[in-house]
This record gives C-alpha cells, sequence and structure tokens, in this order.
C-alpha cells in the first residue's frame, strides 16, 4: 500500500509538473508544442517475434512530457517494488505492438529505488519536436532494467 500511495503521490508531481510547463509564456513565437503522457506498463512491452525472454518486470508508472520547440521537459514516476535496477528510458517512434530505434534518450545510469523518478528538461531538435508532436500515438515511451534490458516498462504516448 506504500508503494501505491508513493506512485500516487509521484503521478500527482507529474502532472502538476505537465501543468505548469504547459502554463503559456509571454510573447512567445509559433513553436512545436505539445503536452502528453504515458502509462507504463511490462504488459505493454514487445519482445520480437524470435526471442523467448519474456518481461518480468513488476514495475508501473507514468510519465509526462511538454515539448516547446526544442526544450522536452518531462517527469516521470515509477513503483519499483522488487528495487529491479533501471538501466536506460526512451523515446521511440513505433505504433502499439511496434518496436522502434531510440528516438530521445531520457535515462541512463543505474537506479534501483523503489519509486524511480525523475524530472528534467532536455533540448531536442526541431525535427524530433515535429515528429513527436506530430504523431503522439506513433511513439512510446519505454525504460529498461538490468533484469530486463529489452524493456521493462512502456507506454505509447497520450495527448494530456
Amino acid at each position: 500500500m506504500r508503494n501505491v500511495r508513493r506512485l500516487l503521490a509521484g503521478i500527482g508531481v507529474a502532472a502538476a509538473m505537465a501543468a505548469a510547463i504547459a502554463a503559456p509564456a509571454a510573447a512567445q513565437t509559433a513553436t512545436t508544442k505539445c503536452t502528453a503522457f504515458a502509462v507504463l506498463k511490462p504488459g505493454n512491452e514487445v519482445r520480437p517475434p524470435d526471442t523467448t525472454d519474456p518481461v518480468e518486470s513488476r514495475a508501473a508508472g507514468l510519465a509526462a512530457v511538454h515539448i516547446d520547440g526544442t526544450k522536452l521537459a518531462f517527469s516521470v514516476a515509477i513503483a519499483n517494488p522488487a528495487r529491479e535496477t533501471f538501466i536506460a528510458g526512451h523515446i521511440h517512434p513505433g505504433v502499439a505492438g511496434v518496436n522502434g530505434p531510440v528516438l530521445v534518450p531520457l535515462f541512463g545510469g543505474m537506479d534501483d529505488r523503489r519509486l524511480f523518478t525523475q524530472f528534467a528538461s532536455i533540448q531536442i531538435t526541431e525535427a524530433q519536436a515535429a515528429a513527436i508532436c506530430g504523431n503522439l500515438a506513433g511513439h512510446y515511451i519505454n525504460y529498461h532494467t538490468t533484469q530486463d534490458p529489452m524493456g521493462a516498462v512502456r507506454g505509447q504516448l497520450r495527448r494530456l
């Protein structure tokens, strides 16, 4: 129950961050903008047909992203009851059920907290911003662990 409360608190922070970064700023020029979220679950992960490595993760969470021009702000909260070690996180092109190459790296390192969280802003290219905002459902976020290096949790982007 504590993990659920922590996850909900993290999701609340993620939603508040998304709302804050989506707030209009004074005198902005026309740029690519969008705000989206993804529900990250092991059951959304896709393995290649010839792979026998099942997804074993017990983690689950939420990611929120806001793109304004070439700035991508994001927040992630993942409940990690098994204390899996997260090693990477990315945005990929690909519709549900289809894997794609890494488009935007979000995380690289090692973290095994029971509540894995990230709050950051990174620079992306105009082409990356246009691709993601122009086709949210055609992009997904996933995080990898040492236990599931091919992907532990995944979620398609959806308009917030």
